[in-house]
């Protein structure tokens, strides 16, 4: 789906890189989930893979084609980017703006008929039907992140990015979220790459997991291999303890972060 080759990346008046010789893949109809402490490099990283930033060297490849080659708006075809913070929309209806998310497309005004059943269609994978004539400012911060999910699903993306989605919503918001994720995943075969900071639904939800430290690759694999109490105290500087349920999920739990003033010993979570 989309192979990234030795990418680095630097910012202006900057002399270190940011992103330091990225090589990855990110297979079709799979779930990856980018994971690292911050300032490790993660939304920079997406910012490359959406052609927001060029890099310094290495390449970006969807489809087998560089990013570079495709217009603004075959980009917009191929890929959508649901991210972190959205603009404060004012005035339109929850309709009108999963409807913009067809811009790209010249059929959007000629073809009335199939593109509101796409809409419709958007609706329902969103469980947005019943909301569809509200304004979007009368939303609750978790009906707003699944409009903006909506707004890219209308674009008819091969490969969805989302930037930490479930960041600043209740427990009841993220669980609602990543079901409609899992879903599109498994019964549409929608690629999806997301940044995740919840390391137990990071080894719930994800087929692969990599892990960034300080703008660099520090593991990937499946996430069994990836997230282990060794590599997560590496990244995170946090001691943990893995639990395998019953059901064969595996639950995360946080014994206390690592104290370095004290040799390494283990300062108890409150």
């Amino acid at each position: 789906m989309m192979q990234v080759k030795q990418l680095s990346f630097t910012f202006r008046g900057q002399s270190q890189p940011t992103l330091k010789d990225f090589s990855f893949e990110i297979p079709a109809h799979k779930i990856t989930s980018v994971i690292g402490p911050n300032g490790s490099g993660k939304s920079t990283l997406f910012r490359c893979l959406t052609g927001q930033y060029k890099p310094d060297k290495g390449e970006v490849l969807l489809q087998g084609k560089p990013l570079s080659k495709y217009s603004g708006r075959q980009r917009a075809q191929k890929l959508a980017m649901v991210y972190q913070h959205h603009p404060n929309i004012m005035g339109i209806t929850v309709r009108e703006l999963i409807e913009s998310g067809r811009t790209p497309y010249s059929s959007w005004k000629k073809n009335r008929q199939s593109e509101e059943k796409l809409i419709d269609e958007v609706l329902d994978w969103t469980d947005l039907q019943a909301l569809q004539s509200k304004r979007v400012e009368q939303l609750s911060g978790g009906q707003r992140q699944r409009v903006w999910l909506a707004q890219a699903l209308a674009q008819q993306p091969d490969l969805l990015l989302l930037d930490e989605p479930n960041n600043f919503l209740d427990i009841e918001y993220q669980v609602e979220l990543l079901q409609i994720l899992k879903h599109l995943n498994e019964e549409k075969g929608l690629t999806i790459c997301m940044i995740m900071h919840d390391l137990t639904q990071v080894m719930d939800m994800s087929d692969q997991v990599i892990a960034l430290k300080d703008g660099e690759i520090f593991s990937k694999g499946i996430p069994e291999e990836v997230l282990t109490e060794a590599t997560i105290e590496q990244l995170f500087h946090v001691k943990t303890e893995l639990v395998h349920t019953a059901s064969g999920s595996t639950l995360i739990h946080y014994l206390g972060q690592m104290d370095d003033s004290t040799n390494g010993s283990v300062r108890d979570s409150p």
